[in-house]
């Protein structure tokens, strides 16, 4: 890798350590504090949350990074950011009949507005959180910045004011408002310091925006739905104590992802480049040098989970789940990191209906089989479907790929 990409991965570490670290702190805590059925509902409702801020997002996390690393023109990134703000107010809006939608049936939430209202408040700041803005000037020292001063605000506010398992409306409150800070932060250093204007968009503009974003939007969607409608499916399936294990489980994969997150997103802007120079041999290397880096974090991640398992099922589980369940949830690691590479390659080809293509059956599988691998497996099954999921979108993506570069040699 080169050394501008290096020097942004390590910006973008600084940021992701935290929300490595902040989880394998706070999780203890909210545990003894709620018990780990309450972080179940906790984790239940940040699933919900996550399907409104991958609507809010808009594509923006893939089409706005590469429009802005695309251009140094100010004007032009000044109408991106202000386009953004319109599409996302538009946005907004529809999260939320989206997400109060989900209180109607989604069992443990049923009737349970406030909490549901305090989640949404979560999103609201995440619409607003420009951190592809960030990532296409290349300036990830600020994402760090931003995100370890609101992390830090949450983690203390929890420790000073949870108490007790009536206090779970006031954690999710809290969490939501981690959001709402970095929204803040980040356009008051975008207006401010960097001086950046607000323009007014064409409904024109508006227009096009949606129709060249909806293919992007609907595959981001559907990445949620088989990363974890398994969640949603089972508060139907699954004991509330299960459910807060395999919420567990689906934060440790978080984790994972956090870690690796930063490199995918370092090597985008370099991606983009090489496609539009129409260089195919580096671009193979570069893709396969990054997932040989990537296959080799997840195996020292896991490899870790597995030497310091019982620390680690005291303090996250609640002595709740074993060493084989563990080695099911290797089978998820295992491929959580090919599709997000293949995709930006992709994506730099405008290529944006076969990203949908590629998630459309991986969303399928996990529709469709969480009530039986569940009913007959209980947690276990609820993690093979996910690794499912992983494995068919990282078999499909790698087919476009392929395709792609074949086709330019």
């Amino acid at each position: 890798m080169s050394y501008k990409i290096a020097k942004n991965t390590l910006f973008l570490y600084l940021s992701q350590g935290i929300n490595l670290i902040f989880p394998l702190l706070i999780l203890p805590f909210l545990i003894q504090r709620i018990t780990i059925e309450g972080v179940g509902i906790i984790i239940l409702l940040q699933v919900i949350m996550s399907y409104g801020n991958t609507l809010v997002d808009f594509g923006y996390n893939l089409i706005g990074v590469k429009e802005i690393s695309s251009t140094h023109c100010e004007l032009v990134r000044d109408q991106v950011l202000s386009d953004s703000l319109y599409v996302k107010t538009i946005s907004v809006f529809l999260s939320l009949g989206l997400i109060l939608f989900s209180g109607l049936f989604i069992n443990n939430l049923i009737g349970e507005w406030k909490l549901i209202f305090y989640g949404w408040l979560g999103v609201l700041g995440y619409a607003y959180y420009p951190i592809w803005y960030f990532q296409g000037i290349e300036k990830m020292h600020i994402i760090s910045i931003i995100n370890i001063s609101s992390k830090l605000i949450v983690f203390c506010s929890i420790l000073m004011f949870v108490n007790t398992k009536d206090d779970l409306d006031l954690v999710i409150l809290i969490f939501s408002l981690g959001f709402i800070i970095n929204s803040c932060i980040s356009w008051f250093l975008i207006l401010v310091i960097q001086k950046r204007k607000i323009k007014k968009s064409e409904l024109k503009k508006i227009k096009q925006i949606f129709r060249s974003s909806k293919d992007v939007l609907f595959s981001n969607m559907l990445v949620q739905v088989y990363s974890n409608i398994v969640i949603v499916f089972s508060s139907g399936l699954l004991s509330a104590q299960q459910i807060g294990v395999l919420g567990v489980y689906l934060k440790l994969k978080d984790i994972a992802q956090s870690i690796i997150g930063p490199i995918q997103q370092a090597v985008f802007p370099t991606i983009s480049l090489l496609v539009s120079k129409n260089k195919t041999t580096k671009l193979r290397k570069l893709v396969r040098n990054t997932l040989l880096v990537l296959s080799g974090i997840v195996l020292l991640f896991f490899s870790i989970l597995l030497i310091f398992f019982n620390d680690i099922n005291e303090l996250l589980f609640d002595n709740q789940t074993s060493i084989s369940v563990m080695f099911y949830f290797s089978l998820v690691l295992a491929f959580i990191h090919f599709g997000g590479v293949y995709t930006k390659v992709i994506v730099s080809f405008n290529k944006m209906k076969w990203i949908l293509y590629s998630t459309i059956f991986s969303g399928i599988v996990s529709v469709l089989f969480p009530h039986y691998f569940m009913n007959k497996f209980g947690l276990i099954g609820a993690l093979i479907v996910i690794a499912l999921s992983y494995f068919f979108n990282s078999i499909i993506s790698y087919f476009y790929y392929r395709k792609l570069m074949l086709n330019k040699e």
